[in-house]
């Protein structure tokens, strides 16, 4: 069959209405074909860029002695910029190696833990082994004070405590299993707050000192350094009187509720003053018991004013005795000023 054959071919009967001739044939178009999947392709990975060659100037890192400059860490880079003020602690490569290993050491060790209540005899003794507790109060202060006795001298002064209390306070510290370290920094630190506490304790005697001065400023005017005389001229006296012990005495006198307190300054300063008038009016004490509790300046201006005084007449009749006695008394309150 020829090509027109297959394009040409005589219409069926009655297949146009009668109409005959020859009539085009056409084909159906083929279905096209479902296209295959596509084949999965790998994203190709971004390429990893080289680092930049690390670079150190080490004219700038060291000294030409070997030791490290300062600011030498800012030449390790960005990243240890916040690292920077305790890298440079280390003044050369050995102590900042040194570092490193005992770091190393530490980590590589068993931790350690505090004994329990429960904790058996070898765990605390492994603790007071590894933590550094003395074995003993005796080996403590040898290798605290054994070479500074002096500094143990000033460590009971300042804290006002003696060897039994201190020798206990270390022997409690030791059972507790308070490294030596630790104690050391614990009585350091009770040492300063001793001496703060005294310092405290000092500055407001002083206010109360100057208060109380001020008060019999008030009172006596320009005779407030003989009346505070005579005050404790009356109470050395009446103290022996009372067969008081002089350190007795001294702690009264030092303490701001009775030596420091106006009122009792005024207490005695009117003892003395009665004392001394009844002397002089005859009423059986001597004019050496006067004396003892009168200050030099009120015994000089007794004499020169009260009639009453043995020695007034004559030192107004311009006796020797009696004004030498009179200039003695005055240059007596003049030195106690």
């Amino acid at each position: 069959m020829k090509l027109r054959d297959l394009l040409f071919s005589e219409a069926p009967e009655g297949g146009d209405g009668g109409g005959g001739g020859s009539t085009l044939m056409t084909t159906p178009a083929p279905e096209p074909a479902t296209p295959a999947p596509a084949a999965q392709v790998e994203p190709t990975p971004e390429p990893t860029p080289t680092p930049a060659p690390y670079k150190i100037d080490l004219n700038a890192m060291f000294e030409p002695t070997g030791q490290f400059q300062k600011g030498w860490a800012s030449q390790l880079g960005d990243g240890f910029v916040d690292h920077a003020p305790t890298l440079e602690r280390f003044k050369d490569l050995p102590s900042l190696a040194s570092s490193y290993m005992e770091a190393k050491k530490a980590l590589s060790q068993k931790a350690l833990s505090y004994p329990g209540e429960d904790a058996t005899d070898e765990q605390r003794a492994e603790w007071n082994k590894q933590a550094g507790v003395a074995e003993s109060v005796e080996q403590y202060r040898e290798s605290r004070w054994g070479e500074d006795a002096q500094g143990l001298e000033d460590f009971k002064a300042v804290t006002g405590i003696g060897d039994e209390q201190l020798d206990q306070l270390l022997k409690d510290s030791i059972e507790a299993g308070v490294p030596a370290r630790a104690l050391g920094k614990q009585l350091e630190t009770f040492a300063a707050l001793s001496k703060l506490q005294a310092e405290e304790i000092e500055a407001q005697h002083a206010l109360t000192q100057e208060d109380a001065r001020s008060q019999l400023q008030e009172m006596f005017g320009d005779d407030t350094n003989a009346k505070i005389q005579s005050s404790i001229q009356a109470m050395d006296r009446v103290a022996e009187i009372a067969k008081l012990s002089p350190e007795t005495v001294q702690a009264l006198k030092e303490n701001p509720n009775f030596g420091g307190n106006p009122d009792v300054v005024r207490l005695f300063a009117a003892v003395a003053d009665s004392i001394s008038s009844a002397a002089y009016k005859g009423h059986g004490l001597g004019t050496d018991v006067a004396q003892q509790f009168r200050s030099p300046m009120d015994h000089a201006n007794d004499i020169m004013n009260n009639p009453e005084n043995p020695l007034h007449e004559k030192y107004l009749s311009g006796d020797i005795k009696a004004n030498a006695k009179v200039d003695a008394l005055l240059a007596e309150h003049a030195k106690s000023q």
